[in-house]
């Protein structure tokens, strides 16, 4: 059974998304003419609402919108993240996609306002569907992965919650794009610690995703050699990816 509070927060945060969605496409109906509606995302964000704008033969784009009453987790003396604030997701979303985008390595920005951001919709689907769908064999998913986080460093940007959630690929071109940055590195991490932590998250959520899928000594041997052959092989060993699979997935 629900805690009272947090059914309240949940019912607060519904009455409040409706009222603001009515204010809400009446701007986008302005930017986007051909605008038929907001549909709610089935990938349905933790901190933010998410909707597909529909038009009448395509998706025109996605919004993320900030949700009031969603609680924002508390900062974790030690931890080398923290999730930002509402406004301070919008913002890290949309600087990352300007610098990423023209690299093709994120969705476009398109339009935004205080409290939301829309941006390009891309069709590729997410690399754990990809992974779990067997879209494409693992070591090329990897490869294309990894290679494309090199280039995102490139450019100045580290996600910080790089997951197979966080990842599109396109099972025919391999293409990679990046979504869903909410997080910001302490004061204290350098880039290149930050460059670190990606390459650290991602090995663990893939090693994590191959426990879940039965295919764990799979996953760790081309997990180890995907990076040895990467951008990242500085940042993990093949001993680090042995090391990770043994002490934290389970």
């Amino acid at each position: 059974m629900q805690a009272p509070n947090r059914w309240i927060r949940q019912f607060l945060s519904r009455v409040g998304i409706e009222t603001r969605l009515r204010r809400l496409r009446a701007e986008l109906a302005a930017v986007f003419p051909d605008l038929q509606q907001l549909r709610l995302s089935e990938h349905e964000s933790g901190y933010d609402s998410i909707f597909y704008l529909e038009g009448p033969n395509e998706r025109l784009g996605v919004l993320r919108l900030n949700t009031p009453y969603k609680r924002r987790s508390p900062a974790w003396p030690g931890r080398p993240r923290n999730i930002l604030s509402p406004r301070g997701r919008l913002e890290r979303e949309w600087t990352a996609y300007h610098r990423l985008a023209p690299a093709g390595l994120s969705p476009r920005p398109l339009w935004r306002i205080d409290d939301a951001i829309v941006c390009s919709y891309l069709t590729a689907p997410r690399l754990r569907a990809v992974l779990d769908q067997r879209l494409v064999p693992l070591e090329q998913a990897l490869t294309a992965t990894l290679a494309a986080v090199g280039r995102m460093h490139e450019l100045g940007v580290a996600h910080l919650d790089l997951t197979p959630g966080s990842i599109l690929l396109d099972p025919v071109t391999l293409q990679v794009w990046f979504i869903d940055f909410k997080y910001q590195a302490l004061s204290t991490y350098a880039f290149d610690q930050q460059r670190s932590l990606d390459a650290e998250f991602l090995t663990l959520s893939l090693l994590r995703r191959g426990a879940a899928l039965k295919r764990s000594l799979e996953f760790e041997t081309t997990v180890a050699h995907a990076f040895a052959v990467s951008p990242l092989a500085s940042l993990v060993s093949v001993d680090a990816v042995t090391q990770i699979a043994r002490l934290k997935v389970a």
